[in-house]
C-alpha cells in the first residue's frame, strides 16, 4: 500500500496541480532523506525547499482565490495560515534539535497526508470553480 504522500490527487486545473507535484516531489526528497538517516545542511535545505514551495503555492492559490472572488477564500487561506505555522515550526525543531523522533514521524505522517487532505478538501473544490471561470480571468 502506498504511504499517504505517494498520491497526490489531481485537480484537473493545469497550474495547481503543477505546483502539487513539484511540493510531493519535494517531499518525496526530505522523506527520502529521513529514511537515510541525513542530517545537518542537506535534510534542512530539503525542508526549506517543501517550506518555500508550499508558501509559494499558497499565495499562487489565495491569487486565483482573489480573482474569482472565490467563497471559501477565508477558510481555504486559513487551512494554509495552519500548515505554514506547523511547517515553520518543525523547520525551527529541526535547525535547533536536529532529526527529532517526532520529526520524522512528523515528516514521513502528517506532513504527507495534511498535503493530500487539503488537495482533497479544499483544492479540488478551488479547481471547480476555476475551471468554470475560465476565460473571466486571468490565471497566474
Amino acid at each position: 500500500m502506498p504511504a499517504p504522500w505517494d498520491y497526490c490527487a489531481e485537480t484537473r486545473y493545469a497550474p495547481i496541480d503543477e505546483d502539487h507535484r513539484d511540493i510531493v516531489r519535494s517531499i518525496h526528497l526530505l522523506i527520502a532523506l529521513v529514511d537515510q538517516n541525513k542530517k545537518g545542511a542537506e535534510l534542512t535545505a530539503a525542508l526549506d525547499a517543501v517550506v518555500e514551495g508550499v508558501a509559494a503555492h499558497f499565495l499562487h492559490e489565495e491569487r486565483l482565490m482573489a480573482q474569482v472572488h472565490y467563497e471559501q477564500t477565508a477558510e481555504h487561506k486559513e487551512a494554509h495560515a495552519s500548515f505554514l505555522k506547523d511547517l515553520k515550526n518543525f523547520d525551527a525543531e529541526l535547525r535547533a534539535k536536529g532529526p527529532t523522533e517526532k520529526f520524522r514521524l512528523w515528516a514521513g505522517g502528517r506532513l504527507g497526508s495534511w498535503f493530500q487532505m487539503h488537495i482533497k478538501t479544499h483544492d479540488i473544490a478551488l479547481a471547480i470553480v476555476l475551471r468554470q471561470a475560465k476565460g473571466r480571468f486571468r490565471p497566474g
